[in-house]
């Protein structure tokens, strides 16, 4: 089930560049928002799911939220201006990046499994 997760993910990456090189500049931005949005998600409701973590899971997990949230702030700006090619590159290369992590928390948490 995460293998086609992580799949997908990479697969709408890649069809968001498609998009933008095929001039549909204003789709290819908005197909970058749903990722981002659910690692968002995942991290909020793992914060609300343990209340009484302590200090440093706390830290830890706050820092993975701003990591996962300028993703999407990026997404959701390159969205609202889709003129903006630059801004477009510069939230996929943010969604490619959290898309590594992703892929590489996979393989290791596969690979120990």
């Amino acid at each position: 089930m995460v293998f086609f997760l992580v799949l997908s993910v990479g697969v709408v990456l890649v069809a968001s560049a498609v998009l933008q090189f095929g001039g549909k500049r204003a789709l290819s931005c908005w197909v970058l928002i749903p990722f981002p949005t659910i690692a968002v998600s995942f991290v909020i409701v793992a914060l609300f799911r343990a209340p009484n973590l302590p200090k440093l899971v706390l830290d830890f997990q706050l820092t993975m939220l701003a990591c996962f949230a300028a993703p999407l702030l990026l997404s959701v700006l390159a969205a609202l201006r889709p003129n903006w090619k630059w801004l477009f590159w510069v939230a996929w290369l943010l969604n490619s990046l959290l898309y590594a992590f992703f892929v590489f928390a996979f393989v290791f948490m596969k690979g120990f499994s």
